[in-house]
């Protein structure tokens, strides 16, 4: 077997299950046979999510299939996009982010030691051994 190295497609784990997909058939079977006109009388509300904790990006698969990882949960609140749209026209758009983190204090909590003055060089390693002092002294 021949195995690829992909850019995965992340999904919740419940989104294909079995529970699921009973619903959604149930649900197509009850409004397939109703007298509705959908592209008169109905609008359309979708959301789309954005995965905002993508560990890795890549993943293993066979060749020709798809990479797909399933996440148990997210760890952070992703953002939304969430459309009506009318036959004729876009009804409403909204765009949900998550509340904004408190921003921490812009001091550093954690203070360095000051130079306190010193001059760094080699001649304070070597002892002031080689540093010359300037005579500046008035001589009678």
């Amino acid at each position: 077997m021949q195995i690829t190295v992909k850019w995965p497609h992340f999904g919740a784990e419940v989104r294909n299950s079995v529970d699921n997909l009973k619903t959604r058939y149930e649900w197509f079977m009850n409004w397939k046979d109703k007298d509705l006109d959908y592209t008169k009388h109905c609008a359309f509300i979708d959301e789309a999510g954005f995965h905002i904790n993508m560990r890795n990006n890549w993943a293993r698969a066979p060749a020709g299939t798809r990479a797909v990882v399933k996440t148990a949960k997210t760890r952070v609140s992703s953002h939304l996009v969430i459309g009506a749209i009318d036959s004729p026209a876009v009804i409403h758009i909204v765009l949900k982010k998550p509340h904004p983190k408190p921003e921490l204090d812009t001091v550093a909590k954690k203070k360095r030691k000051g130079n306190s003055g010193k001059k760094r060089g080699i001649a304070q390693a070597n002892n002031n051994e080689g540093t010359q002092e300037d005579d500046t002294s008035v001589v009678d």
